[in-house]
């Protein structure tokens, strides 16, 4: 959408809605390169003040698997050319989305990008498969094999390790009902709490969420 138009609906926006608090939308990290940083000022001038972006990976391999259109690069240099705009960010990653075979590059390369990027949010999601998609296709013939419950939380913990936020506080959170274990905290202060509830659900499997009761 061009940036007149997103002007002009913020404004429309507070102007009908006199308390509105906030106005966010979802942004494809091209889409924000596209913009000159003039645009994206003045969309943040207008009120929209928060994007969430999806990173999924900071895999190089797993982004093109998946056709996100999208590089770790892309991720980092748009999400800080948003940030230097005055966006807040909430930047979405996928445990196992890599499967078996890439899934240490994948939790460690994700934990870097969003490291470089250094985001307000952070939120966890898992990987979970949709009916008739490629992804499907590659699990049924094995050339993907998806990751265990075991599996997954220890990328999850990998990825955790491999955060290392400074410039600001980062709400963390793998809440959604894919997840195995829920937690949440704050980075950095709260890590070694994440990585100490992670290695105890690790050690006691019985805590777990079955499939059946994570609500997808």
């Amino acid at each position: 959408m061009i940036t007149a138009d997103l002007v002009k609906i913020a404004n429309y926006c507070r102007t009908s809605f006199p308390k509105l608090k906030q106005i966010s939308m979802y942004a494809h990290p091209l889409d924000i390169l596209s913009k000159t940083s003039d645009d994206l000022k003045d969309i943040t001038n207008a009120g929209i003040d928060l994007l969430y972006i999806g990173i999924e990976s900071g895999n190089d391999s797993v982004l093109k698997m998946t056709k996100k259109q999208s590089t770790a690069d892309i991720h980092v240099r748009s999400c800080l050319k948003a940030l230097d705009a005055g966006f807040r960010l909430s930047c979405m990653a996928i445990t196992g989305l890599g499967g078996k075979e890439l899934s240490k590059h994948h939790a460690i390369d994700t934990g870097k990008v969003l490291s470089e990027i250094s985001p307000h949010f952070i939120g966890m999601l898992t990987f979970m498969v949709y009916p008739g998609t490629e992804i499907e296709q590659s699990i049924q013939n094995g050339s993907m094999k998806l990751l265990s419950d075991m599996e997954a939380l220890k990328e999850l913990e990998l990825l955790v390790k491999h955060l290392d936020i400074s410039n600001r506080d980062c709400v963390f959170r793998a809440n959604h009902p894919s997840n195995y274990v829920t937690i949440g905290g704050t980075l950095p202060r709260d890590k070694q709490r994440l990585l100490s509830t992670l290695q105890q659900a690790r050690n006691h499997p019985e805590n777990y969420k079955a499939n059946l009761l994570r609500g997808l």
